[in-house]
């Protein structure tokens, strides 16, 4: 997914009513944000941009799943590493849920 299709689908096709939001500590240690990044995308879960934002690396992500439910979502790491903080959209609200939970398991799972 492009840059500019996720950046339209966040602010644009999605509503802001669909948002989600959630936080948990991270107790797997990363040396540095790359490694974090890689994790992601070794779980299928695709950063679209990275930036660092009030001090806090931020990944901007996407995951399609089987039935073309896209899921977006804004990761944000404390600049620790110990806690994460995870907002993330979809139309269809019915795997958001058990999107967080993976999402946090995914992180907090020992090196691939």
């Amino acid at each position: 997914m492009e840059q500019e299709a996720w950046l339209r689908m966040w602010r644009e096709e999605i509503p802001a009513s669909n948002e989600s939001t959630t936080s948990f500590s991270l107790t797997r240690l990363y040396g540095d944000v790359e490694e974090i990044r890689q994790k992601l995308h070794l779980n299928n879960i695709f950063t679209i941009a990275q930036r660092t934002i009030d001090g806090m690396s931020t990944f901007f992500t996407a995951v399609k799943l089987v039935n073309g439910a896209r899921l977006l979502s804004e990761l944000k790491i404390g600049s620790d590493r110990t806690s994460a903080f995870l907002a993330t959209k979809s139309i269809s609200l019915d795997f958001v849920g058990a999107f967080e939970t993976a999402f946090s398991q995914v992180l907090n799972s020992r090196p691939s």
